[in-house]
């Protein structure tokens, strides 16, 4: 295990002091002690002691903690609780986000549990420094404005502005930061960049261009960047702590790396599907999202970040060793790639109002039993397509009862939605006529065209087995048979020109709300 002096990093007395951390040069400078300071010999030098001898010391120096350290310990722990509580708030901003907070209380619980948490740490560190009271209070006043930062950043977080903007911790892949160098794309930076580097720099690994490439990066993302440098801060504090844990963090690279392979195979078959059935609404730009997610996921989960950068200085490191140690970039990165994939399979899901019709009008009619006889295609589509997003709901709708409210649903025509105490105000959907919400919020004369156009379709005399009628998809225009396709389509064009008011994006609202 590293020595706690490593992690705190003692640095040559100062001022006791604190300079208020406002502005983007103290803010620099309170990083750099953080982040790039070196042990100094004299604590380098210091002998092994013997466990009587540090137990004695520790009773010694437990009696003797000053008031700031013992206001420090505490501080030091709602650091940690508050960095999972402002990653709640981005919860309840991206529903869909889930296993970042997750992950951050698995593994603050293990660090608090097994280790006694941050209070071990800080009473370790004051008993190895206790000579050295000056440097600890010095550096405990900096951990308390790492504090303040964290508080900023939830400030910032309860905000209006974030709901209109994508968070500052957004990640891309090698690719995407060219194609952002060129022009093509926003100048952002993107803070998860800069972890292969600090991860080094930490290290004390004296490359002349990783410490080059490090301070161009941080000078950029401190005069653009907001919420982000909170985050920074916060994320090297995390790191130091849940260091010495060592492989008991990997657990949190074996989820990602699961979740790499799943999506890598989801993206990969969304493609392949595209190739053989296009929509109508799915622009070729929605294909190239996907392939830079698959990049994003190749360049973060599948390769090393830290290998390229490593190969540079000639420092050995283990294969992975970033993300191995470091649950938090292991949660960011499932939190964003997972949101990021969110978005694509609801943009696919809408990608043709008639694709998602023809989903819901399908699964009625395998459900009402008219089909026997399934649709691969529009069976691949609803496979890689979340449940969530296609049928609003955690599974598909088995009761008849159920079918068409959840595809009223699905098209932005909820009952709920529209009845007189539910409506919002400014939501366009309630302006609508009166007639026309008592016809959305009836499904009769769906019922009756689907079983009109499916009846008709099974007693066609050119097409007896109407288990067989998937057949007819293929067949020539010449033919007599009523493809089943077409009869969807007829039906899909019936619904649409009765919901046309309605045809509101009911997915990039629900985003939104």
């Amino acid at each position: 295990m590293r020595s706690v002096r490593t992690i705190l990093r003692p640095r040559a007395p100062q001022s006791a002091s604190v300079t208020p951390v406002g502005d983007n040069t103290d803010a620099h400078n309170l990083f750099s002690s953080l982040a790039l300071e070196e042990v100094s010999e004299s604590s380098q030098s210091e002998p092994p002691q013997m466990p009587s001898q540090a137990f004695s010391r520790s009773q010694k120096a437990s009696a003797q903690f000053p008031d700031d350290l013992q206001e420090a310990k505490f501080s030091f722990i709602e650091l940690i609780q508050d960095l999972i509580t402002m990653i709640s708030l981005l919860k309840k901003l991206w529903a869909d986000i889930a296993l970042l907070p997750r992950t951050l209380e698995a593994e603050s619980a293990v660090l608090f549990n097994k280790h006694d948490g941050a209070v071990k740490l800080m009473e370790s560190f004051y008993v190895e420094g206790r000579e050295s009271t000056d440097e600890v209070t010095n550096q405990i006043k900096e951990l308390h404005a790492v504090y303040r930062l964290l508080q900023d950043c939830r400030t910032k977080v309860n905000g209006e502005d974030v709901l209109k903007r994508c968070p500052d911790w957004v990640l891309t892949s090698e690719a995407d930061i060219t194609e952002s160098q060129s022009g093509s794309q926003s100048q952002r930076v993107h803070i998860l960049r800069l972890l292969p580097a600090m991860f080094l720099l930490c290290r004390n690994v004296q490359s002349q261009l990783a410490i080059d490439s490090f301070s161009k990066l941080l000078g950029r993302l401190l005069l653009r960047g907001h919420m982000s440098i909170s985050v920074l801060f916060a994320t090297k504090v995390y790191i130091d702590i849940c260091e010495p844990l060592g492989d008991q963090l990997g657990c949190g690279f074996e989820i990602l790396g699961r979740y790499g392979d799943e999506l890598y195979k989801t993206v990969t078959e969304t493609l392949n599907l595209n190739k053989q059935v296009k929509f109508s609404d799915w622009p070729e730009k929605s294909d190239e999202s996907l392939v830079r997610l698959d990049r994003k996921v190749d360049f973060w989960v599948t390769r090393d970040p830290v290998a390229r950068t490593a190969n540079k200085t000639s420092w050995k490191l283990a294969p992975n060793i970033l993300p191995r140690r470091h649950p938090l970039l292991c949660g960011v990165l499932m939190a964003q790639i997972f949101s990021e994939s969110h978005d694509l399979e609801i943009d696919c899901a809408n990608a043709s109002g008639s694709v998602l019709r023809m989903a819901h009008l399908y699964h009625a009619a395998r459900v009402f039993h008219y089909l026997d006889t399934a649709w691969p295609q529009m069976e691949r589509v609803m496979t890689v397509q979340r449940t969530q997003a296609l049928f609003v709901g955690s599974e598909r709708p088995t009761d008849p009862t159920q079918i068409f409210p959840r595809y009223n649903l699905a098209t932005g025509a909820s009952i709920v939605i529209f009845s007189q105490g539910k409506r919002r105000a400014g939501n366009p959907r309630s302006k609508l006529p009166k007639e026309k919400l008592k016809r959305l919020q009836s499904g009769t004369s769906v019922l009756i065209s689907l079983s009109e156009h499916l009846q008709a379709l099974s007693k066609n005399p050119a097409n007896p087995e109407f288990p067989r009628t998937i057949a007819a998809m293929i067949r020539g225009p010449t033919s007599k048979a009523v493809p089943l396709v077409a009869a969807l389509k007829s039906l899909a064009s019936t619904v649409t020109e009765e919901a046309s008011a309605a045809s509101i994006d009911y997915f990039r609202l629900h985003r939104q709300s």
